[in-house]
C-alpha cells in the first residue's frame, strides 16, 4: 500500500493494529508520509533505501531549499549515525561498471555472478564515453534543454546495436532532460517505419527509472555550453542512479571538458565524483571521441565520429562482401552482417536467403533452376521445358518438365459442328455433345432489330428468356414527339415507353416574374385534362402515378407559360396548384382501383424538400420559399410523432405476442414449432433493427402489419387446438378455415395482398380477436 492510501484509510487501518512497518524506496519519501502510516500499535519501522539515491521532491521549491524538506527520515537517521546495516554485495553491475559506483561505496563487492557477463556485440568495449563538443539547444516550450547532435548519434547506435540481434527490451536509453527525452522519440519515428522494433525501446529519464534496470544503458548528458553550465550533473543523487542501471554494458554521450571546466571552480562532492569517473574512464581506455564498432568475422574496426559515419557499417558489419560459408554450401553474398553460430545453425545463416541458382539435380535428370533458398527444404518444381507428343491427335506441345504426367493438348480443336461452324474449346476438351457457341447476326420477329446471338439459340427463344432482350435502340415515338430513350427489350417487357428526361432550366428572376404575371387558374382546368387523359390512357403503373402526373402537368402549363419547368416549380405557391389538382382529379378516376389507391397512399408518406434546379441542393433556406419549406419541416415532425408512437403499440404488440406464442409452441409438434420459430424470428429481428431508425417510415408500417398477421396466426393456432382437442371437431368449416388461413399466412411468409389481409382481419375479429 502506498503512504497516500495509507492516509486515505487510516480509519480502517487502526482497527487491524499492524505491528511492525515496512517502507521500501524510504528515501524517496517525504518524512512526514511516513509518519502518518505510524500507529500506536506500531512496534517496529524498517526503512530500506539509498539515501545517495534520489530524494524526495518536494512542489516548491523555497521550501526544498529553506527548510530542507528534500531530505527524508531515512537521509536524516543515516547522517545522524543512527543504528543502519548496508548491503555491499551487488549482483546486477559488470565489474569495470560498478568501479564507478564504488567512488560513492567503498565496500562494495561484486557478486561471482557478474564476473562472467558476455561481451556486447559489435563494439570492443562493453564500457564508453563517447565525449563531444557539441553545442546543446533550449526548448523553450519545456523550458528544458537538448543536444541535437547526441540525439542522432544515439538513434544511430541504437539501430546498430539491433542488428547485432539485440532485442529492444534489452536496450534503455537514460537522459536528465525531459526535451532531450522527447527529441529522441521523435527521432525513432521519423527516420524508421512504425514496425521497426526501434519504435519499441525504451527511452526515459533518470528520475522515471530508480529502481530499474537493463542489460544495456545508453547515456545522453545533453549539457554542452560555453558558460560550462551542467546543471542537474551537479547532484549527486540523479549521477548516481543514472551510472548503476546497466548490466552487460553502458555508453554515455557527453562534453567531458564542460563538465571538468565546471569542476574547477568548486570543489564540492558531487564535483569531484565526476572528476573521479571520468579520470577512470580515461585511464582504463574507455574514454575517446569516437565510437570503435567491431565486425566480428572480418575483424575490422569502423571508427564513428559523426552520424554519418554509421553508413559505413549498413549492415552491422563492415563493407566488405559476408562470404561466409552458408549450408547449402554457397558463400554469403550479402555486405557484412552480424551473425551466431551455434549447435543448431552452425552457419549462423540459417535465416538468409542464398539466392544463387541450386546446384542439385532433380530426379528428372535436369538441372534445377530455381533460387538455391527456395529448395533449402526440398526440391521445387523442375521448370525445364520439353516436347511431348500427345495421342491420340498426335500434336507436339511444349510443357514444363513438371507437367509431364497431368499434359493436355493446348491446340485449338479442329472438330466442325454440324451447323458448320468451328469448335472454339481447345483440342484436349471432348466437344462431342457440346452445341454451338458462335456469335451470329438473328432478326428477331417481335421489333426486326437484327442482334448477335449464340448460334444454338432461336430469336422467339431468346426474346421471352433473356433478362433484357433486344439492345438496340427502341425506335418508338413518345407524346412529346421526342425518340424513345430506352433499349428495345426494355419497351417490349414493360410494354410502355420511358419518360423523356427533363431538362434542367436555370431559375432566372424574369422566368419567375414572366410566370407570376400570368394568370394561372384560367388555365388549371386545361392542364388537368391533357395530364389525366394521358395517365387514364396509357395505363400508368401504381408506382409512376403521381410522377406521371406532375410531369404532364408541367410540361403542359410550359407550353402555356412558355417558360422552363423548374422555374415553374420555383414561381411561387400558387403556380403549383393546378399540379395537385391534377393528382385530386386523378384519385376519383383511380378510387375503385385498389393499385392506385395503394401507390398514392405510400407516396404520402414521402416527405422531401424542393431543390435548386441547377444543383440539385434541398433548399432549406430560403425567404422566397421559407413558408413552403415551414411546411415541410412542420410535416416531418408530425411525421415523427406519428412513427414514435406507431413503434411504442409495436412494442406492446410484441410483448403481448410472445406470451400467446409461446403456449403456441408449447402445445404444438415438435417439427411444427422449428418451423415456425424460424419464420417468426426475422421478424423479431427486424423489430431490433428499426427500433432506433426514426426515417424509416414505411418498414415501420409493413412491421406493424406483420406483427398483426402474427396476432391473427396465434389465434387461428389456438382455435384449431380447440376444436381438435375439446370437440375432435377437425371437419367442420370454422377449423378448416382457420387452418387454411393458418397456412396461407406461413406459405405467404406474412407479406399478404391488401385483399386477403382484410379477409384475415375479418375472420379473427369474428373469433374475438
Amino acid at each position: 500500500m502506498t503512504t497516500t492510501g495509507c492516509a486515505k484509510f487510516s480509519d480502517l487501518l487502526k482497527d487491524v493494529q499492524f505491528s511492525t512497518v515496512i517502507v521500501e524506496e524510504a528515501a524517496e519519501v517525504f518524512e512526514g508520509h511516513i509518519l502518518g502510516t505510524l500507529s500506536q500499535q506500531t512496534d517496529q519501522l524498517i526503512l530500506i533505501g539509498d539515501h545517495q539515491q534520489l530524494r524526495p521532491s518536494p512542489a516548491v521549491y523555497e521550501l526544498e531549499k529553506k527548510y530542507n524538506l528534500s531530505m527524508s527520515m531515512f537521509e536524516r537517521l543515516v547522517k545522524n549515525e543512527h543504528q543502519y546495516c548496508t548491503l555491499n554485495n551487488q549482483r546486477r553491475m559488470r565489474p569495470e561498471i560498478s568501479k564507478m559506483i564504488k567512488f560513492l561505496y567503498p565496500n562494495l563487492q561484486d557478486d561471482i555472478r557478474v564476473q562472467g557477463y558476455p561481451d556486447i556485440c559489435g563494439l570492443n568495449k562493453n564500457l564508453f564515453f563517447f565525449n563531444h563538443k557539441q553545442l546543446e539547444k533550449q526548448d523553450d516550450g519545456l523550458m528544458s534543454k537538448l543536444n541535437v547532435f547526441e540525439a542522432e548519434m544515439i538513434e544511430k547506435f541504437v539501430n546498430y546495436l539491433l542488428r547485432q540481434n539485440y532485442k529492444h527490451s534489452q536496450i534503455t536509453v537514460l537522459t536528465l532532460y525531459q526535451a532531450q527525452s522527447g527529441y529522441i522519440k521523435k527521432l525513432f519515428k521519423q527516420k524508421n517505419s512504425p514496425l521497426d522494433p526501434i519504435q519499441y525501446v525504451k527511452v526515459v529519464t533518470v528520475d522515471n527509472y530508480q529502481g530499474e534496470e537493463n542489460d544495456i544503458i545508453i547515456l545522453s548528458l545533453v549539457r554542452s555550453n560555453l558558460q560550462n553550465n551542467i546543471g542537474y550533473l551537479k547532484v549527486n543523487n540523479r549521477v548516481n542512479v543514472a551510472l548503476s542501471r546497466a548490466k552487460l554494458g553502458m555508453y554515455i554521450f557527453g562534453n567531458s571538458e564542460c563538465i571538468l571546466k565546471c569542476i574547477q571552480k568548486s570543489v564540492d562532492s558531487y564535483e569531484y565524483l565526476w572528476g573521479e569517473v571520468i579520470l577512470y574512464l580515461k585511464d582504463q581506455g574507455y574514454f575517446g571521441d569516437s565510437l570503435m564498432l567491431c565486425c566480428n568475422f572480418h575483424n575490422n574496426i569502423t571508427e564513428v565520429r559523426t552520424v554519418n559515419d554509421f553508413q559505413k557499417v549498413p549492415e552491422g558489419g563492415c563493407l566488405e562482401v559476408c562470404n561466409a560459408r552458408m549450408d547449402c554450401g554457397h558463400q554469403c553474398t550479402r555486405v557484412c552482417h552480424y551473425f551466431k553460430q551455434s549447435s543448431s545453425d552452425p552457419s549462423g545463416h540459417k535465416k538468409v536467403q542464398c539466392n544463387k541458382t541450386c546446384d542439385r539435380v532433380n530426379p528428372c535428370g535436369h538441372s534445377c533452376q530455381n533460387e538455391c533458398y527456395k529448395c533449402k527444404d526440398q526440391l521445387q518444381k523442375c521448370l525445364e521445358e520439353i516436347e511431348i507428343q500427345m495421342e491420340p491427335c498426335g500434336h507436339v506441345n511444349k510443357f514444363a518438365c513438371y507437367w509431364r504426367q497431368n499434359a493436355k493438348c493446348q491446340y485449338d480443336c479442329e472438330k466442325v459442328k454440324p451447323c458448320g461452324h468451328k469448335c472454339n474449346k481447345k483440342c484436349y476438351y471432348d466437344c462431342s455433345e457440346d452445341t454451338c457457341d458462335q456469335y451470329i447476326e438473328k432478326r428477331l420477329p417481335s421489333c426486326g432489330h437484327n442482334i448477335e446471338v449464340k448460334c444454338q439459340i432461336d430469336p422467339k427463344v431468346f426474346e421471352t428468356t433473356d433478362q433484357f432482350g433486344c439492345y438496340k435502340d427502341c425506335s418508338g415515338i413518345l407524346d412529346c414527339g421526342h425518340p424513345c430513350p430506352e433499349k428495345c427489350g426494355a419497351c417490349q417487357k414493360k410494354k410502355f415507353h420511358a419518360q423523356f428526361p427533363v431538362s434542367n432550366n436555370a431559375i432566372s428572376n424574369a422566368c419567375i416574374l414572366s410566370v407570376l404575371n400570368k394568370n394561372v387558374e384560367t388555365y388549371a382546368s386545361f392542364v388537368q385534362k391533357n395530364a389525366i387523359q394521358v395517365v387514364y390512357i396509357q395505363n400508368v403503373p401504381k408506382n409512376a402515378v403521381n410522377n406521371v402526373i406532375e410531369f404532364y402537368a408541367m410540361r403542359y402549363a410550359k407550353k402555356i407559360y412558355h417558360v422552363g419547368i423548374n422555374a415553374l416549380e420555383f414561381a411561387g405557391s400558387n403556380v403549383p396548384k393546378f399540379v395537385e389538382s391534377a393528382i385530386q382529379v386523378m384519385r376519383f378516376i383511380f378510387q375503385n382501383r385498389e393499385e392506385s389507391k395503394q401507390s398514392l397512399s405510400q407516396n404520402e408518406t414521402i416527405l422531401k424538400f424542393y431543390q435548386c434546379p441547377k444543383c440539385k441542393t434541398n433548399v432549406i433556406k430560403c425567404t422566397r420559399y421559407q413558408n413552403r419549406i415551414n411546411v415541410v419541416f412542420q410535416s416531418m415532425l408530425e411525421m415523427k410523432k406519428y412513427v414514435q408512437q406507431k413503434k411504442e403499440t409495436i412494442q406492446i404488440a410484441r410483448d403481448d405476442l410472445f406470451s400467446g406464442i409461446k403456449d403456441l409452441i408449447g402445445e404444438t409438434q415438435k417439427d411444427f414449432d422449428q418451423n415456425l420459430i424460424i419464420i417468426l424470428n426475422p421478424i423479431f429481428l427486424e423489430w431490433a433493427t428499426l427500433k432506433h431508425q426514426l426515417r424509416n417510415v414505411q418498414s415501420t408500417f409493413e412491421l406493424e402489419r406483420k406483427f398483426k398477421l402474427i396476432k391473427c396466426l396465434v389465434t387461428f393456432g389456438k382455435q384449431m387446438r380447440i376444436r381438435r382437442i375439446d370437440y375432435n371437431d377437425t371437419e367442420s368449416i370454422a377449423y378448416q378455415t382457420c387452418q387454411n388461413l393458418f397456412q396461407l399466412i406461413l406459405k405467404k411468409k406474412f407479406v399478404i395482398s391488401n385483399t386477403d389481409y382484410q379477409e384475415i382481419m375479418t375472420y379473427a375479429l369474428s373469433l374475438r380477436f
